[in-house]
């Protein structure tokens, strides 16, 4: 069954750039929507977090986004949050005509920005003018969805911290391109600036098939999996890393830390598509590094880290990062067979047993930070 499962999903992925109509996704939202939970996916399946509030302050009324009816939607655990904790708050619709007036009542907005190309650029317009015109509190900040499925912001941010990253070569010229295509060695893997889920991931085998895709891509442009969007003027070109065969994604939450191993299907090299995971202790180096990431890096109140480790060096080199990702379990890490968290506490990484809601610990961040903006 889950063989078969596995081969429908790389049929569905290599067929998603030939779909022009989008009758893809109307399957696959079809499919969501007929979906039946397990055990550890229901929200009951992790207790409610609750936080103090200092007596003298008043809690700001929330305006909460319901990003969409999908099974693993964020706002169901984001309103248990507020329920929790007693937060008034109303859904508020960003994509109505008249959001300005609708925002200006709430004095802070929860919107979870789905990952497509349409939806970031609309959040990304919106939560502008929310945050620098109306001067509200919006999670995600403008700063974090700045580079959210934009891997070429991503990779400025983090070359420029001087972070170990998988070797790469943004480019937005022709000639330089080029240049660099009769240089390096091959195969190398080809992205797309943003895509999620291993979608617009092409490894390129030899330099003549690197030189046509380049081409169209500086003259007429070439098709996405985003109907209508094409690839325009820029590349993405990465190194192919010797590993041991898995990926390691770390999430960090103020000092909550948490993640797993991700495999590839058999006879392919993507391993954030196949849905083939595991769950075990994660290298205290890694969460030490994930720290000063996540420190560094623009402010966000989650950040998933997707590792890779080398066999040249037996180095974790980073692949990219991520505000927001899915969530379909409140077991988000495992550590002989218990679901629970990693704890930084003086100076040092803690196992603590237990089941999370990564969205709740969120908000909790989220709403430390007013209480402590408030509180100067």
């Amino acid at each position: 069954m889950k063989r078969r499962k596995r081969f429908l999903s790389k049929l569905i992925q290599k067929l998603q750039i030939f779909d022009k109509l989008g009758l893809i996704d109307k399957y696959r939202r079809k499919r969501l929507l007929k979906h039946t939970y397990s055990e550890n996916e229901k929200i009951e399946s992790a207790p409610p977090i609750s936080m103090d509030w200092p007596d003298e302050m008043i809690k700001p009324y929330v305006g909460l986004v319901k990003e969409s009816n999908y099974p693993y939607s964020y706002w169901p655990k984001f309103e248990r949050f507020l329920q929790t904790n007693n937060f008034r708050y109303d859904y508020f619709n960003p994509y109505r005509e008249d959001f300005i007036e609708e925002a200006k009542k709430y004095d802070v907005i929860i919107w979870r920005s789905l990952s497509d190309y349409y939806d970031i650029s609309e959040a990304r317009s919106k939560i502008y003018f929310l945050e620098r015109v109306l001067e509200k509190k919006v999670l995600p900040n403008y700063e974090s969805l700045w580079y959210y499925e934009d891997k070429i912001h991503q990779y400025w941010l983090l070359k420029n911290a001087n972070f170990p990253v998988i070797k790469t070569y943004a480019g937005f010229d022709h000639e330089e391109t080029v240049k660099f295509l009769n240089d390096t060695s091959y195969p190398i893997v080809s992205k797309l600036r943003t895509a999620s889920g291993s979608h617009g991931v092409e490894l390129i085998k030899n330099k003549n098939k690197a030189k046509r895709i380049v081409n169209k891509i500086f003259n007429t442009g070439r098709n996405t999996n985003y109907i209508g969007l094409k690839q325009k003027d820029y590349v993405i070109f990465q190194e192919i890393v010797p590993n041991y065969g898995f990926d390691l994604r770390i999430i960090v939450i103020g000092d909550s830390y948490f993640g797993y191993y991700r495999y590839p299907n058999k006879k392919d090299f993507r391993a954030s598509c196949s849905g083939i995971t595991e769950k075990k202790d994660i290298p205290i180096e890694l969460l030490h590094l994930s720290r000063k990431v996540k420190n560094i890096m623009p402010k966000s109140y989650m950040l998933a880290i997707d590792y890779l480790q080398d066999r040249r060096d037996n180095k974790y080199y980073i692949i990219e990062i991520s505000i927001f990702i899915a969530i379909e379990t409140s077991e988000q890490l495992m550590v002989n067979d218990i679901p629970g968290r990693y704890l930084y506490k003086n100076d040092k990484f803690i196992f603590q047993e237990g089941r999370f809601w990564l969205q709740e610990l969120m908000l909790e961040e989220f709403f430390k930070e007013i209480i402590k903006g408030n509180s100067k």
